[in-house]
């Protein structure tokens, strides 16, 4: 099902959406925020990305966006 928004609710669920990162940011343990922000993260996800052709592991779409 795919839904689609008017602008304001889009900027208000991505507002949302960053400060929940951010409570979550505080908490987490600084060695693993580290290696999220690494190359060799960005390195191994991207070759896992080229390596399932962009493909989501879970419902088989194509992946647009990668979240951690």
């Amino acid at each position: 099902m795919v839904l689609f928004y008017c602008l304001i609710v889009e900027e208000h669920k991505q507002q949302l959406l960053r400060e929940r990162e951010n409570r979550y940011n505080k908490k987490r343990d600084p060695k693993y925020k580290v290696f999220y922000n690494s190359n060799d993260w960005k390195l191994l996800k991207d070759k896992k990305m080229m390596d399932e052709q962009y493909w989501c592991e879970r419902c088989r779409r194509l992946a647009t966006k990668y979240t951690i």
